[in-house]
């Protein structure tokens, strides 16, 4: 039995950073919001938003803190840019 890595999901995701927008935008994680405005499957929507814990929300929780963009390390985050001295 072999593993293939999925195509979709997680901060590989194609969507990723649009999904990140959309969390910063409307002020709250929620799978079923990110799920229903891309239009793509529950398991992908919630590995997305599993894999902006720690640096885009504080965590999966519905009422979960949305981190400030300065702690987002993600290669298009000011956190990022600003290690690099960027920003």
């Amino acid at each position: 039995m072999t593993t293939e890595k999925r195509p979709f999901g997680g901060k590989d995701d194609p969507m990723y950073e649009e999904a990140v927008v959309l969390v910063r935008a409307k002020g709250r994680p929620s799978v079923s919001m990110i799920q229903r405005h891309f239009r793509i499957g529950w398991i992908r929507a919630a590995t997305m938003l599993e894999a902006m814990v720690g640096t885009v929300i504080e965590s999966a929780a519905p009422n979960a803190k949305i981190l400030p963009e300065a702690s987002d390390t993600s290669p298009h985050g000011l956190g990022y840019m600003q290690s690099r001295g960027a920003a």
